[in-house]
């Protein structure tokens, strides 16, 4: 019986969060899609992170932006300024926490990039979170962008799966509002989504939120950060049986 081959797939996104992290540590073969729009007021080109006045964007700031234009075309502006912006804006919001020079330093070579193409930025602030969980491994990394690929909507993650010889795609659970789970399993690939660990750690200024830079945890609990990964999936139909129980009557 040949084993699993899993496929995961997601726009590039900036200094992401813990969930992020997770999926990646399980994909075999993890795909940037950085060949579709750009989404305003989305998550690629800034992220939140916390301060003693409340949570705070770091954003990248770009020059041309619009829903047309896909995320590898979609340019920065000033990005050295950006880079000493949140250097500086990272330091001062976590300057009391016990790990911030550990952070720093992967925020730094998360930044250390051209910086003229926002998936450029978004990719190499993923790969520096990533790998401060030592998440990277033997891992097989594609761009969408370099794949011959077709097809749009559900057909077009199903093509890459198969352009990449998946046998399981694992999800976020964006997914649910717009996958054919039925189509895949006809294809014979299994769907999973991803069971977010959610761990509660010492975080400061107020209530805990698991929605922030990954970044956070390491300010907060350094190499500790490492445990706070999950690394359980569950399966499609089970996702969505306890969505409809969640939803309300």
């Amino acid at each position: 019986m040949s084993s699993d081959r899993i496929v995961a797939i997601s726009q590039p996104y900036y200094f992401p969060w813990l969930g992020a992290c997770e999926i990646y540590s399980l994909a075999d073969t993890y795909v940037f899609l950085d060949d579709v729009n750009f989404q305003k007021q989305g998550l690629n080109n800034r992220i939140r992170i916390k301060s003693s006045e409340g949570l705070k964007w770091m954003t990248v700031q770009l020059t041309k932006s619009s829903r047309n234009m896909h995320i590898n075309m979609t340019s920065t502006f000033d990005f050295q300024e950006t880079k000493r912006n949140h250097l500086s804006l990272f330091s001062k919001c976590y300057e009391s926490s016990p790990f911030v020079e550990e952070a720093l330093d992967v925020l730094r070579t998360g930044l250390e990039v051209n910086g003229e193409v926002l998936s450029d930025v978004a990719i190499n602030s993923e790969k520096a979170l990533f790998g401060f969980f030592k998440a990277l491994g033997e891992k097989e990394i594609v761009l969408s962008s370099k794949l011959n690929r077709r097809l749009k909507g559900s057909q077009g993650v199903l093509e890459i799966v198969q352009l990449l010889k998946g046998n399981v795609y694992l999800t976020a659970h964006g997914a649910a509002n717009y996958l054919d789970h039925e189509d895949f399993e006809r294809n014979g690939i299994e769907v999973r989504y991803m069971n977010y660990g959610l761990i509660e750690y010492p975080q400061q200024f107020g209530q805990f939120t698991p929605y922030v830079s990954g970044l956070d945890a390491i300010a907060n609990v350094g190499q500790d950060a490492k445990t706070l990964l999950s690394l359980e999936t569950i399966s499609w139909r089970d996702f969505l049986a306890n969505l409809e129980k969640s939803s309300p009557q």
